[in-house]
């Protein structure tokens, strides 16, 4: 059997590759062969993103500064996109480039199962729409569907799109989701789901710790991996470096966090993204798959909730029994001496994870799939 998984794999985002390659690697340690659907919409190939988010910008307001905008991001992300698409292209296993649903709908994938993979494919983009191709819209009513970890994010859909997205559910063998709002959501469709890890938390700590570089760095450091601007964030990291003594290092795929606190490691590639999380005396960030790899390699860390991607951070963390990692307060830095009892998380992780991998294989195997309690 060949398990084609369409999930947010494109995107230029460390999280996002790496879960598709654990997924991928998870599937072919069941004994299924893989590839991942190669799809990428045409408004976030190359700098084309830019475009798109010019449109939900404070940067839109007039000509002149969405003109600086452009001129600004437009290289910048078609840069970016290149070094991630080589990226894909050595630890991924992918199917031809399609950029649209109707290119899907001619030309289908020659694989027996199709997998919607994990990250938020069932969430509003960045022009605020939902990409119907991810739950499959393209597929004969005949092909076999399941999904695995899928994401809706914090979307609420309108009640006139609720039928809508139902009947595109109700066609799925099997769904599974990463978070605990997505099974609400699910409910509220009339649909059972279960909810499973990341495809990131799948693999073991030795497994990711062969992709690590041979690489030493001198200092002890706090790292600070930031997805979304916020100066409290900013300011809490300063003096957090302060209290402690360490240096601040800082790693991003965008230049321009080159101007803020730390030092900073540009668009590291995938390997070296795991070895400065995995060698950070203090891991400090609002990445969700951050949050997952500081949790893989044992890496002390204090979490700060991303505004509206709040509810993916907040379910992982309440899963492995976490949730005291919230800073709550951008003026207590008593997280970073509160040490972290991994031996408990590692034994919830370890349950969590043999659970997932079963759920995982039952969809593929199209069994009967029963939870222990």
């Amino acid at each position: 059997m060949k398990v084609g998984v369409l999930s947010r794999h494109s995107v230029a985002n460390y999280g996002s590759l790496w879960q598709a390659y654990a997924l991928q690697t998870t599937i072919e340690k069941l004994g299924y062969d893989t590839t991942n659907i190669n799809y990428t919409p045409s408004k976030e190939v190359g700098g084309a993103l830019a475009k798109t988010l010019i449109n939900v910008s404070r940067w839109r307001k007039n000509p002149v500064t969405r003109l600086a905008f452009l001129a600004y991001q437009y290289p910048s992300f078609l840069h970016t996109f290149s070094v991630f698409k080589r990226f894909r292209q050595y630890y991924l296993k992918e199917t031809k480039e399609y950029t649209s649903s109707d290119q899907l709908k001619k030309d289908l994938p020659k694989v027996d199962l199709f997998c919607t993979g994990s990250d938020q494919v069932w969430n509003l983009l960045y022009d605020n729409k939902i990409d119907d191709t991810y739950f499959f819209d393209f597929l004969p009513d005949d092909k076999r569907r399941i999904a695995y970890a899928a994401s809706f994010g914090g979307n609420k859909f309108e009640d006139s799109d609720i039928e809508k997205y139902a009947n595109y559910l109700r066609k799925y063998d099997s769904i599974s989701v990463r978070e605990d709002s997505g099974i609400k959501i699910l409910n509220e469709f009339g649909i059972d789901g279960m909810q499973v890890l990341d495809p990131t938390l799948l693999l073991s700590k030795e497994e990711w710790e062969k992709l690590l570089p041979d690489k030493q760095e001198k200092e002890e450091y706090i790292l600070i991996y930031q997805l979304r601007p916020n100066k409290e964030f900013d300011n809490y990291a300063v003096e957090l470096s302060k209290k402690t003594g360490l240096k601040l290092h800082r790693m991003s795929t965008m230049y321009f966090q080159k101007f803020k606190c730390g030092r900073f490691h540009y668009l590291p590639r995938p390997e070296e993204f795991l070895w400065y999380i995995k060698n950070a005396k203090c891991l400090l960030t609002d990445s969700f798959h951050g949050t997952c790899f500081a949790i893989n390699f044992g890496t002390q860390f204090i979490e700060i909730l991303p505004g509206r991607f709040n509810a993916r951070n907040q379910s992982l963390l309440k899963v492995m029994g976490v949730e005291d990692r919230i800073l709550t307060d951008y003026h207590d830095f008593s997280l970073y001496n509160e040490k972290i009892d991994w031996d408990n998380v590692d034994k919830i992780h370890t349950v969590q994870k043999e659970q997932s991998i079963e759920i995982l294989k039952e969809m593929i195997e199209r069994k009967q799939i029963s939870l222990n309690p």
